[in-house]
């Protein structure tokens, strides 16, 4: 099977979910997914930055709202 994140072949399945993983890296990733460590964005149709991430000064009106998909 092939790891979601890396898109690398797959060695480790999470014990939790039987998700495929290739690395730690990504084993890390796939646990901070599980924790709702990322958003959704609908505009990129799929996740992004963690919550905790420091956004861009002077961003568009209505940026954030779009990339997390909130009104």
């Amino acid at each position: 099977s092939v790891c979601p994140i890396t898109g690398l072949p797959a060695r480790y399945r999470d014990p939790h979910t039987s998700t495929p993983f290739a690395n730690k890296e990504a084993y890390t990733i796939i646990k901070l997914c599980q924790e709702h460590r990322f958003a959704w964005s609908p505009l990129l149709d799929g996740f992004v930055h963690p919550f905790e991430t420091v956004h861009v000064r002077r961003a568009p009106v209505g940026w954030l709202e779009c990339s997390f998909g909130r009104p």
